[in-house]
């Protein structure tokens, strides 16, 4: 099966920031992406699941939550 690649934008719309904070996370490491020819940039499904699992197991952690 061939794996799922999303663009910037598709990321940036999935986890609600904005264009340009995906390209500072994946130029900081924190997101990984594939740098294509023309110099845009693809992101594996997996690195999405990741990203999502990381957003989601550390909700509900913030300050002032009384779990």
């Amino acid at each position: 099966m061939e794996a799922k690649y999303f663009k910037v934008y598709e990321i940036a719309n999935i986890l609600h920031v904005r264009i340009e904070t995906v390209r500072r996370y994946i130029q900081q490491g924190t997101i990984e992406a594939l740098i294509l020819p023309g110099g845009d940039y693809r992101i594996a499904e997996s690195e999405l699941n990741r990203l999502l699992h990381q957003v989601t197991a550390g909700y509900g952690k913030g300050k002032g939550n009384k779990h």
